[in-house]
């Protein structure tokens, strides 16, 4: 049976794991999380949320920019990047 997954960024970001059960209602399979912002995604409550649906986490979306480049020359971007 084919599965169908979609980006939580069609509704929110950054992302809020609050939109899950919506997910659900909407009849998806999984969810895509983009942990934009490191210091204020809460792995817990996201999967305190996953816990209580039919939802699956998809995939993690790499979400990356200057100031988290694996490849700067720049060891603390590279370090903050991890």
């Amino acid at each position: 049976m084919v599965k169908y997954g979609v980006t939580s960024w069609i509704w929110v970001y950054p992302f809020d794991p609050k939109i899950i059960p919506r997910v659900e209602e909407i009849g998806f399979d999984g969810i895509e999380i983009p942990p934009e912002r490191p210091e204020i995604f809460d792995v817990k409550k996201t999967k305190d949320i996953l816990s209580t649906t039919k939802i699956k986490c998809s995939s993690i979306c790499a979400v990356v920019g200057e100031d988290r480049d694996l490849t700067s020359t720049d060891k603390a971007i590279r370090e903050r990047t991890l």
